[in-house]
């Protein structure tokens, strides 16, 4: 199935394990750049792997989203990581941020 996602960058919260993991690595099928954060840093180096497994990008950064400040600068990151990385809609990184916090 063609999304349209190809090079497309993408944030997954939640991403080492579960549902996060499985939606992760269905985008990274689909040929997206994928970056994914979660609380532990041992699980998401090995969920970053297996994203990784599908061939493309794979970033990976602890962070608890409920700390604006951790959220805004491993958003930044993944920024850095992925080249754009747009919410839909959205214009630039404070637009995604903004989105990302629920301040839309």
């Amino acid at each position: 199935m063609d999304l349209g996602l190809k090079d497309k960058g993408v944030i997954v919260t939640g991403g080492s394990k579960g549902i996060g993991l499985a939606i992760a690595e269905g985008f990274a099928r689909e040929g997206a750049k994928v970056s994914i954060c979660a609380r532990n840093a041992e699980t998401l180096e090995q969920a970053r792997a297996q994203i990784a497994g599908h061939g493309g990008v794979a970033h990976a950064a602890p962070c608890a989203v409920g700390d604006n400040a951790a959220l805004e600068a491993y958003v930044a990151a993944a920024h850095g990581a992925l080249g754009a990385v747009q919410a839909p809609g959205k214009q630039d990184m404070a637009d995604d941020i903004a989105f990302i916090l629920g301040n839309q």
